[in-house]
């Protein structure tokens, strides 16, 4: 599906650092994964203090609706299907975002080789909003193949990645 569009497929180790590794070959960019995952927690970090004195105006009001959602999919896990796993998720998403949240997902990302679905997931995002790239990306799920179109929109270079969603892997 990849070369139908003229892209070559290249895959990087599933070290928890797969988007790191790919942005920097996509970007032909020579910046280590240590170095990409701090700039990407200060950027998150700054932006969080934004958005404490201006609700609404930054990065996280974006992501807010995503991180909630994928963070309550995940405290919820060892709940049994029904009504008491409802009233857990509704109860953590409730409580919108945190900074012992947005604490956590700010470790994620400054910590190599750590990956968690919520921090993960809005890679792309903060990708576009920090280096200005746009990320359409060729997404594999069991389900089959879908493309998004300016995942990240709002960059000046277009890139493109591929996620395999049944391993939870960027290349």
């Amino acid at each position: 599906a990849a070369a139908s569009r003229g892209l070559r497929l290249q895959d990087v180790g599933p070290d928890g650092d797969c988007f790191f590794h790919t942005l920097a070959l996509v970007t032909r960019s020579d910046a280590s994964v240590d170095r990409m995952r701090g700039e990407f927690a200060d950027h998150l970090a700054r932006q969080w203090e934004l958005e404490r004195g201006n609700p609404g105006s930054t990065l996280w009001s974006d992501l807010a609706v995503q991180v909630l959602y994928t963070s309550a999919e995940e405290a919820v896990r060892g709940v049994p299907e029904g009504r008491a796993r409802e009233e857990a998720f509704d109860d953590f998403f409730s409580r919108g975002l945190t900074g012992e949240l947005v604490d956590s997902i700010v470790a994620t990302v400054r910590t190599s080789g750590r990956y968690n679905t919520a921090a993960g997931d809005i890679f792309p995002a903060v990708a576009a909003h920090l280096y200005g790239v746009d990320i359409r990306s060729m997404v594999y799920a069991e389900g089959g193949i879908s493309w998004w179109d300016g995942l990240a929109p709002g960059g000046k270079k277009i890139v493109y990645m591929v996620r395999d969603d049944t391993k939870a892997h960027w290349m």
